[in-house]
């Protein structure tokens, strides 16, 4: 098991999860709502969301209230049970599984609408970070949505050394370019001074 797997896994089992809102991120809705104008989809469509390293799937549920169905996907056992208890939904579903795993891949082989990322492209280490961007290629349905929220800078970012880790603009290019499109990058207005700083990303599949 990876390093920064095992910092995940050991933060669950000992109640460590400071980056849990209690709460969906205040920029879901926005992004939600901005993918929608940007591709001009009719508001009653319903898509399928995946939510990978769901944690407690606080934001799955500004996408159930919309009305979309919702796979969420974390390694952490804490967090599946926290999710499976908190949403009676049919449209709801926590698995168990690594993203980064063929298993994984397969039990979420139906291709999705949205890939919504809270957390994972920056919980993982450099050397993963393509795989990731593979495969979330591989789960989107053609012209499907990536929309995540990074983090560029820490409150101490000579001393940070992570996890979570940070990305640069030249690095979310090079990730991403060859297989999907930027249709909308920013700086978050959400992100708070002397916080981690946020960007606002959705990029469409090629």
């Amino acid at each position: 098991m990876d390093d920064s797997k095992t910092y995940w896994l050991d933060a669950w089992k000992e109640g460590n999860t400071p980056w849990d809102l209690k709460k969906p991120h205040q920029a879901t809705s926005y992004l939600l709502n901005r993918y929608t104008e940007l591709r001009l989809r009719d508001n009653k469509e319903k898509l399928h969301v995946f939510i990978p390293g769901a944690g407690r799937a606080h934001d799955a549920q500004v996408f159930l209230d919309a009305g979309h169905k919702v796979t969420a996907m974390d390694i952490a056992p804490q967090a599946v049970e926290y999710g499976q208890k908190a949403f009676f939904q049919k449209d709801f579903t926590y698995l168990k599984g690594d993203i980064l795993s063929a298993f994984s891949i397969s039990q979420s082989a139906s291709k999705v609408d949205i890939i919504f990322d809270r957390a994972v492209l920056c919980a993982l280490p450099h050397q993963q970070r393509l795989t990731y961007s593979q495969v979330c290629h591989h789960i989107l349905k053609k012209h499907g949505a990536f929309i995540s929220i990074p983090f560029y800078t820490m409150p101490t970012p000579k001393y940070w050394q992570g996890p979570p880790f940070l990305l640069s603009p030249k690095e979310l290019m090079e990730l991403f370019s060859d297989n999907f499109y930027v249709l909308s990058m920013e700086y978050s207005r959400f992100s708070k001074e002397n916080e981690m700083q946020e960007y606002l990303m959705i990029l469409e599949k090629k």
